[in-house]
């Protein structure tokens, strides 16, 4: 993309390591783009790589020109590339020839109509009886897990994704819905937080979604007729929950509807007669409203000194902050084993990372600080636990903070400093007691209100 910008004849992002020695690319761009701290971070890094003369690659199926504008870059120091027959904002300076994918992403019927909470349940048992694998995105694992039982107690099969499922069970449920999406005969439900975009590869054949805003829908749809050489063998349905969706949302989709009932949510352009998801990505960022880059961005520009970085910066600014680039504080957790020891089974197969305020829902359910730590037995090593009075300064101080995220969060990571001057020690956080704990559900003390 950059490398052949200067060319006459371009051609898409080839092999930039023959001619740039480094090269950073930012994938799923958009991520940054509701976040002060989070452009901050964008910002000042294309800051550092234009004078490292690294080439800084932002990439989504649903960047704005205002990303662009987000992070202050100047104008002549920018290349934007797209599809070709798309604009960013009116401006395009090289055209990706992406003829054979429009082609067959045009011929995507799709169908977007819009449907009441009450009734997401019912249509979707309906649409896997008639043969459809359907994907449910919920905002709230709360809801998530209501759908998810909902459409159990209709014996419908069904899995269930989301933040609040320990690693070893999110790995089960990726495994068990790739086996059921590789079987063409079985058609099913996944329910699901926006985790499953965290590197989840799969196709679906419809969609129910609640919408933030367009770009969430265009993401959740990315997950539909995903592979445009194996077309679904009927039109995909998307079904926008009307009380779960902002009013603009249901609003513009009502609009567009009356001019084009054709929307394409994989095209960003008009084509085939089809109204392209562009023009609704104009509206995210109409109604995006962006507060406090500057005040994050000094917060964070000791990080970026091009030679040296003091360790003391560093451990000051994780402490007040958290995190350069996250939106909330993450602490870990792990459940209880089986037999209530907390080194039984695969410890960290029973790991969840949580956001701290949640850890205040489940206060009364935490029982130790614990570390996993590698020890020898016989020559061979193994993961083991440190827990009781070995842990025991570490645990009074994280005990009294677990109804205050913040003080939690620091007492953890003072913990996790500390744990580098003892040897063999491989992560470490708190217990909580397996009786919050239901597989196929998750933990369920988190499960009120809150997103993801």
């Amino acid at each position: 993309m950059l490398a052949e910008a200067f060319k006459s004849n371009r051609h898409y992002a080839s092999p930039l390591a023959r001619i740039f020695t480094s090269a950073l690319f930012l994938d799923e761009a958009y991520y940054m783009s509701g976040n002060p701290r989070a452009i901050a971070s964008t910002a000042l890094l294309a800051r550092y790589a234009r004078g490292a003369r690294v080439p800084l690659i932002l990439m989504s199926a649903t960047i704005h020109e205002s990303h662009i504008e987000w992070i202050k870059l100047k104008r002549e120091e920018v290349v934007t590339a797209c599809l070709e027959g798309d604009g960013i904002g009116g401006r395009c300076d090289v055209e990706i020839d992406g003829g054979e994918f429009i082609e067959k992403a045009s011929a995507i019927e799709w169908k977007t109509h819009k449907i009441r909470e009450e009734n997401v349940v019912s249509s979707a048992e309906e649409l896997v009886k008639a043969g459809r694998r359907v994907l449910i995105g919920m905002r709230s694992i709360a809801r998530a897990v209501n759908i998810y039982r909902g459409l159990r107690e209709k014996g419908v099969e069904a899995r269930i994704l989301h933040a609040g499922l320990t690693l070893g069970d999110r790995g089960r449920v990726l495994s068990e819905v790739e086996t059921l999406l590789k079987s063409s005969d079985r058609a099913f439900a996944l329910v699901a937080t926006p985790v499953i975009n965290a590197g989840v590869d799969a196709s679906f054949d419809s969609l129910i979604v609640e919408a933030p805003d367009f770009t969430s829908i265009v993401q959740w749809s990315g997950r539909v007729c995903r592979d445009v050489d194996k077309p679904c063998e009927e039109p995909p349905e998307v079904f926008i929950v009307e009380h779960r969706s902002e009013e603009y949302v249901l609003k513009e989709v009502e609009k567009l509807s009356k001019i084009n009932p054709k929307i394409s949510w994989r095209i960003p352009f008009s084509f085939g007669g089809a109204e392209g998801y562009g023009r609704l990505i104009d509206a995210d960022a109409e109604k995006t409203e962006i507060k406090g880059v500057g005040r994050e961005a000094m917060k964070l520009f000791d990080l970026f000194y091009p030679f040296f970085v003091r360790q003391e910066k560093i451990t000051k600014y994780l402490l007040s902050e958290g995190s350069p680039a996250r939106r909330s504080l993450l602490v870990q957790a792990f459940i209880e084993g089986r037999e209530g020891d907390a080194d039984s089974g695969q410890i960290l197969e029973r790991m969840i990372t949580l956001e701290a305020w949640e850890v205040e829902k489940c206060a009364k359910h935490v029982s130790v600080y614990i570390e996993v730590v590698e020890e020898a037995y016989d020559s061979e090593k193994r993961l083991g636990v440190r827990s009781g009075e070995d842990v025991k300064e570490l645990w009074e101080d994280i005990r009294k903070n677990l109804e205050s995220p913040g003080r939690l969060y620091r007492s953890l990571v003072i913990a996790h400093m500390r744990k580098g001057s003892r040897r063999g020690v491989v992560a470490g956080g708190i217990l909580i007691l397996k009786e919050v704990y239901r597989e196929g559900e998750g933990l369920l003390c988190i499960q009120e209100g809150g997103e993801g």
